[in-house]
């Protein structure tokens, strides 16, 4: 369904522009869509129309945009400029999704790789050493402390691999799925990943271009700060995150500057750097917010694509480093005593 919706938002956007009425343009599209899920929404939309209804609530109703994004549209129907404010929709759209992937194209390569040396390491000490340890223990002797540590592992996973090593999976799996997935307890696995400072730096960098950006937007195009401050806990995909605006919201609403909220938030540097806040505070001074946090989101983007295009070497090293490690301690847990074998037979 998504590329389906990409396609029906950016040839809306084309066909609005063209001065074609959004009922025949959504019309026109609906021949080319063959998901039902994305007919089901377009259906919604042209109910809506049908009954009168303004193509922003159609949109919302079909659930195809993000509130932040109907926030848009809405302001362009009320000034007359629906067909600018629907392309910035769309563009930026477009260019969040593009990040986004760049960020887990990058992401694949290390968790492919680790993967790998997980399933190697349990292969060799499952099958390969349990063959060697009746050879090893004929050469009498001691054993070095890093064969005996494999030794044991192969003994244990050949008595009770068959149930542990699918139950490990399984729970790994769970794990994942709760700390990093599940809306209710991902704010677990969101607070560990603010705590490394590579994935901080790749979480900041993302929400902080998604912040300077729709905030910008949203305030150039007149609506207020704590109305910008709502669509952006909507926007968010990070509990942590929803919870900062939410309280940023709240105090906004009370009175307080948007500089003034954000530092009021306990540890509000892992959210939004210290120089950032400052810049803020300057733009709200000077009356030019917007201006200030569009430029905020534009610096933040160069910098987010820059980390994704770069992650992958970043965390080479890091790969590099474990899997030597694991080499060098089978290369000892082997070796050592093949030596010992052979001193002996000398």
């Amino acid at each position: 369904m998504a590329k389906e919706n990409d396609f029906f938002l950016e040839n809306l956007s084309i066909l609005m522009r063209s001065a074609l009425p959004v009922r025949e343009a959504v019309s026109t599209l609906k021949e080319e869509i063959h998901g039902k899920k994305m007919l089901r929404a377009i259906g919604i939309i042209e109910n809506e129309i049908d009954a009168g209804g303004k193509i922003s609530n159609a949109l919302q109703k079909s659930g195809l945009l993000a509130e932040r994004y109907i926030s848009l549209l809405r302001l362009g129907e009320e000034t007359g400029e629906l067909q600018k404010q629907m392309a910035l929709v769309v563009a930026e759209q477009k260019k969040e999704k593009a990040l986004h992937s760049k960020v887990r194209g990058a992401l694949i390569y290390p968790a492919v790789v680790l993967v790998v040396i997980l399933f190697v390491g349990i292969f060799t000490m499952w099958y390969i050493f349990p063959k060697l340890t009746s050879v090893f223990a004929q050469g009498g002797g001691q054993l070095p402390v890093s064969t005996r540590i494999i030794i044991g592992i192969g003994n244990f996973l050949t008595h009770w691999g068959i149930v542990v090593v699918p139950l490990g999976s399984v729970a790994a799996a769970l794990c994942i799925y709760f700390m990093f997935i599940y809306r209710k307890t991902r704010a677990v696995g969101e607070t560990l990943l603010l705590h490394f400072s590579v994935t901080r730096t790749i979480i900041e960098d993302l929400e902080l271009a998604r912040f300077g950006y729709v905030m910008g937007a949203l305030l150039h195009a007149g609506i207020s700060l704590p109305q910008a401050l709502v669509s952006m806990q909507d926007s968010t995909s990070f509990v942590l995150y929803k919870k900062f605006y939410a309280e940023l919201c709240r105090q906004v609403t009370e009175g307080s500057s948007l500089y003034k909220a954000m530092t009021n938030y306990p540890g509000f540097q892992h959210f939004i750097p210290s120089y950032i806040a400052r810049l803020i505070a300057a733009g709200e001074m000077s009356g030019s917010l917007s201006d200030t946090l569009i430029d905020i989101g534009a610096m933040f983007e160069v910098k987010a694509e820059n980390m994704a295009q770069n992650l992958s070497v970043l965390l080479e090293p890091v790969i590099i480093v474990v899997v030597g490690v694991m080499v060098a301690f089978l290369a000892i847990a082997i070796i050592s005593p093949i030596y010992g074998l052979t001193t002996q037979i000398n």
